[in-house]
């Protein structure tokens, strides 16, 4: 066995064939071509050349071997899966062509051998196999790295599930009566953590306070900043006293110093109440939360009414305050804007005014409204929905 031809980075190509003439042949027309070119006179020297130093093709000649070319090619497919064999045959050789196609051989040319078809087999099928292990190495990459993300989307998946449950732990009791006052609430995020929180709690002189709060975007930012909303709510209630409010106006104006003080990206709307049972007196102010709270009765259903700046965006926002005497019986329902998203009417007053009509209609407990507003068969919200209730007993 020996190796002829130019060192120009091409590739080596192994022929077997028993034929002098036409394996001088065929080494000079691949030479010319830049190729590396071994031969080999038998199969057990072919085997040994491609397990010791595979070459970018194998050209075999079988016409006249003394070995099994169908044996060979079979050992040369497992030892090197896609080493391109090109088949040389001679006229009674038909059968085993097919035999050796069959097996794995990658191309064929008749004798005698055509030097310009042989080089463009040859060149076809490196040309092939170099692309094929691009592409294969592309895939692995692809692979290794869908591998990677998956893994992270699982550990991602996981600490939202985490912030999740944690999320829920800050949530109070639902649903929760207090005096003749019960609460109500139920959270629908639009991935896996909410940027709607709600809370409620009696104060120490007897007064209910509550409110609902939709901070900007969704996810795992926003969510954030409920938790800080609650630790605020929690200092709120322990501090009442001592922090001076003077009514829901001040609470809300000391919400927004406390969000602008630690310097979010996020900010917050909010509804904020005070209920004093002893007068049948509500207390509110409004910090941009739309939609407005729907205050319901057997006498009238109507909207409270909105406006106020977001909070944790302007220093000094100034809210106003609203008083109003609650009927012996009624309904307090609020919601979060992401409501309006799986919504069927096609402007937002029509939206408004379909929310009042499924209040005003008798529909204001939590499974009534999740029934009504169909969100039980909502799959992906678009946005956090949040739906509150308030029921007043007399």
């Amino acid at each position: 066995m020996g190796a002829r031809g130019q060192d120009d980075g091409r590739g080596d190509v192994l022929v077997c064939d028993p034929t002098t003439e036409t394996r001088r042949l065929i080494e000079a027309t691949l030479a010319s071509a830049g190729y590396r070119v071994s031969e080999a006179e038998g199969a057990d020297a072919c085997l040994q050349l491609i397990s010791e130093v595979p070459p970018e093709a194998f050209v075999l000649n079988v016409s006249g071997t003394q070995f099994d070319p169908l044996g060979l090619t079979l050992r040369v497919r497992d030892l090197a899966p896609d080493l391109p064999v090109v088949v040389l045959y001679g006229p009674d050789d038909d059968v085993l062509v097919r035999s050796l196609l069959q097996a794995g051989a990658s191309d064929f040319m008749s004798l005698p051998v055509a030097e310009p078809l042989l080089l463009h087999l040859v060149e076809r099928n490196v040309m092939l196999r170099s692309h094929l292990r691009a592409m294969g190495e592309k895939e692995a990459d692809l692979e290794k790295r869908n591998r990677t993300l998956d893994d992270n989307l699982r550990v991602l998946e996981r600490d939202q599930q985490a912030g999740f449950r944690m999320q829920q732990s800050l949530m109070p009791q639902t649903p929760y009566t207090v005096g003749g006052v019960t609460f109500s609430h139920y959270l629908r995020p639009s991935l896996i953590l909410s940027g709607d929180f709600i809370d409620y709690f009696e104060l120490k002189d007897g007064r209910l306070l509550f409110f609902i709060a939709d901070v900007s975007g969704h996810g795992a930012s926003s969510a954030f900043v409920t938790v800080l909303l609650k630790s605020l709510s929690r200092r709120l209630l322990r501090e009442f006293d001592s922090l001076g409010f003077t009514g829901t106006a001040s609470m809300l104006s000391w919400f927004n110093q406390e969000l602008l003080a630690c310097e979010l990206e996020q900010h917050s709307t909010m509804f904020l109440a005070m209920f004093d049972e002893s007068a049948s007196a509500l207390q509110y102010s409004n910090a941009a939360h739309f939609p407005a709270t729907i205050l319901s009765s057997a006498e009238a259903t109507d909207y409270l009414e909105i406006g106020g700046l977001p909070l944790g965006l302007y220093k000094g926002a100034i809210y106003e305050e609203k008083v109003v005497t609650l009927p012996e019986v009624c309904s307090l329902v609020l919601f979060s804007d992401g409501v309006f998203e799986i919504m069927s009417e096609q402007t937002l007053r029509a939206k408004e005014e379909a929310l009042l009509e499924t209040v005003r209609c008798g529909c204001r407990d939590i499974d009534g409204l999740i029934a009504q507003l169909g969100l039980a068969e909502v799959v992906d919200a678009p946005d956090d929905i949040a739906l509150f209730t308030v029921a007043k007993a007399g």
